[in-house]
């Protein structure tokens, strides 16, 4: 029974542990980006970097070449494809919309207004 206590509590303290990790990733995080990019068609996105920081804590990676967010934003994420006619095909699109859907958050816009304002 002892030994039980004591695995408990090793695991107790190594989540408190990675969990005080986490405000460190989204400290170290610009407070927003502008993602000007596609602004063809719609205004630039003023994106809250460390309101979703917390949210997506240790998935540095679905966006970032680096696991810790290092490396700038994967190469998919800054290509336009070369036909803008259909301004969905952006890669931040499909990013951006694809994780707000995923979450079912009320507060995760889907449409098209409540990113570009």
């Amino acid at each position: 029974m002892e030994h039980l206590k004591k695995m408990v509590m090793i695991l107790v303290g190594v989540v408190f542990l990675c969990a005080g990790s986490i405000p460190l990733w989204a400290a170290d995080a610009p407070a927003s980006v502008t993602i000007a990019g596609i602004k063809d068609k719609k205004s630039a996105v003023d994106f809250p970097h460390q309101a979703h920081a917390p949210l997506l804590a240790g998935k540095c990676a679905n966006c970032h070449v680096k696991a810790d967010g290092g490396g700038g934003l994967k190469p998919a994420l800054k290509t336009k494809p070369a036909d803008m006619a259909s301004a969905l095909k952006h890669p931040f699109h499909t990013q951006c919309l694809d994780c707000h859907k995923a979450s079912k958050n009320a507060k995760a816009p889907t449409a098209c207004n409540g990113c570009h304002k």
